[in-house]
Formats: structure tokens, C-alpha cells, sequence
């Protein structure tokens, strides 16, 4: 019986998606605050993280 094997493939690929979601989720973020943050840069200070 392989399903330990099956398991540990099947998180190791949940992990791999989860990973490259976040990616793209920063990516999207990323694009959008350079897209429409330059037009309303002067009225909008930045954020202090």
C-alpha cells in the first residue's frame, strides 16, 4: 500500500499551490499599487510598515 507516499505527494503539491497563489496574489498587489498609485501618489501618503 503506497498512500503514505500518495499523502506526503499530495501536501508536498498543496504546499507548491499554495506557495505560488501567495506569489501571485503579491504579484497582482504589486502591479496594481504601481499602476494606479502613481496617479494619486501626491493625496495618499505611504504606509509605515
Amino acid at each position: 500500500m503506497r498512500y503514505e507516499f500518495l499523502i506526503e505527494q499530495v501536501e508536498r503539491l498543496f504546499e507548491l499551490v499554495f506557495d505560488f497563489f501567495m506569489f501571485l496574489v503579491n504579484m497582482i498587489i504589486a502591479a496594481s499599487r504601481f499602476c494606479f498609485g502613481r496617479s494619486d501618489s501626491d493625496q495618499s501618503p505611504p504606509n509605515a510598515e
